[in-house]
C-alpha cells in the first residue's frame, strides 16, 4: 500500500488587512466624501466669483451708457452676489478644514487596525513557525542520519561521492538557533520605554512633519506640544507620565491674558487685555498659562 500524507491541518481564518478593517474604510470613505466636496467648494466658488465680475463689467457698460446720453449713474447693487461669494469662500474654508481632520481621523484609524492586525497575526504566525520548525526538525535530523551513513562510506573508500548527497542545511542546533531568531523577531521581548523623550502624533505641520505622523521630542517640548494643543500623545499614559491635563474648550471664551500672546494667526496679543478668542486659540492660551478665563461683557 502506497504511504499517505498526514491531512494537514486546517488553514486559521486571516483577519482582515489594515486597509479593509471596516473602520478605515468608513474613514476612507469620509475622505473622499470630502475630497468631492471641497472640489465642488471650488467650483462653486469660482462661479460665484465669474457671476461678480461679469455683473461688475455688465455695469460699468451700463454707467458708460448713461453718462453719454446724459442721464444720471443710478445705483447698482451687489450685495447678494457679494454674500454669494462669501458664502462660496466658508463652505471651501469649512470643507478644506473638514478634510484635514478627517485624513486626521483616517491615520488614527489605520494605526489602530494595524495595531489590531499585529495583535491577531502574531499567534498565527507563531503557530506556523512552530509546525514548520517541527517540520524542518525533523529534515534536519535525517539529513544528519544521512551525513553520518556518508561519512562511514566515505571513509572507508567507498562510494566518495556519497559527500554530496548531504542536503546543505543547518544542523540540528544551528536550525534551533535560527527558530528561535525568528520567534523573537516576531514576538519579541517588550521594548525598555525611553524616558528622555516621548512619541506624539501632530495635528498641525511643524517644520518638514506633516499632521498625522508621528514623532518624538523631549519631554519638555512634547509638553508645550500637548498643551497648546498642537499635537496628541501616541500613548495616552503619557499624560499622567508628563503631569499636565489639557483644556479643550468648544466654544469662543474671553480671555484675559497675564502676558504677551501670539495666535497661531500671527496676532499679537498684549498682556493685561481682554480678548475673545475662538475655542481652540482660549484653549492655547489658558493651556499654556498666557491668561485665564474671565465672565462675559468684556468687549
Amino acid at each position: 500500500m502506497a504511504n499517505r500524507e498526514p491531512a494537514s491541518a486546517p488553514a486559521a481564518e486571516l483577519p482582515h488587512a489594515p486597509a479593509d478593517h471596516p473602520d478605515v474604510v468608513k474613514a476612507r470613505g469620509v475622505v473622499t466624501r470630502l475630497e468631492q466636496e471641497v472640489e465642488q467648494a471650488k467650483a462653486a466658488l469660482a462661479a460665484a466669483e465669474a457671476t461678480l465680475a461679469a455683473h461688475r463689467e455688465q455695469a460699468a457698460a451700463q454707467l458708460v451708457d448713461r453718462l453719454t446720453e446724459g442721464e444720471e449713474p443710478g445705483t447698482d447693487d451687489t450685495r447678494e452676489l457679494m454674500v454669494a461669494v462669501d458664502t462660496a469662500q466658508v463652505r471651501l474654508d469649512t470643507a478644506v478644514k473638514a478634510v484635514d481632520l478627517a485624513r486626521l481621523r483616517r491615520t488614527r484609524a489605520l494605526d489602530a487596525a494595524k495595531q489590531e492586525f499585529g495583535q491577531a497575526m502574531r499567534p498565527l504566525l507563531l503557530a506556523a513557525l512552530d509546525e514548520a520548525g517541527k517540520a524542518a526538525a525533523a529534515a534536519a535530523q535525517a539529513n544528519e542520519r544521512l551525513r553520518r551513513v556518508a561519512e562511514f562510506a566515505a571513509g572507508h573508500g567507498a562510494l566518495s561521492a556519497a559527500w554530496g548527497i548531504v542536503l546543505p542545511m543547518p544542523g540540528p542546533d544551528a536550525l534551533t538557533e535560527l527558530l528561535e531568531a525568528r520567534r523573537r523577531a516576531i514576538d519579541p521581548p517588550p521594548p525598555v520605554k525611553r524616558t528622555d523623550s516621548i512619541a506624539v502624533r501632530l495635528l498641525v505641520p511643524i517644520g518638514s512633519i506633516n499632521p498625522g505622523e508621528i514623532t518624538g521630542f523631549s519631554i519638555d517640548k512634547a509638553r508645550d506640544l500637548i498643551r497648546g494643543i498642537y499635537a496628541e500623545p501616541v500613548d495616552p499614559a503619557d499624560m499622567d507620565r508628563l503631569g499636565i491635563k489639557v483644556t479643550r474648550f468648544d466654544q469662543p471664551q474671553w480671555i484675559r491674558l497675564h502676558k504677551d500672546f501670539v495666535s497661531g494667526h500671527g496676532i499679537i496679543s498684549l498682556k493685561d487685555t481682554v480678548h475673545h478668542f475662538d475655542a481652540l486659540t482660549a484653549s492655547r492660551a489658558v493651556n499654556l498659562g498666557f491668561g485665564e478665563v474671565v465672565g462675559e461683557g468684556h468687549a
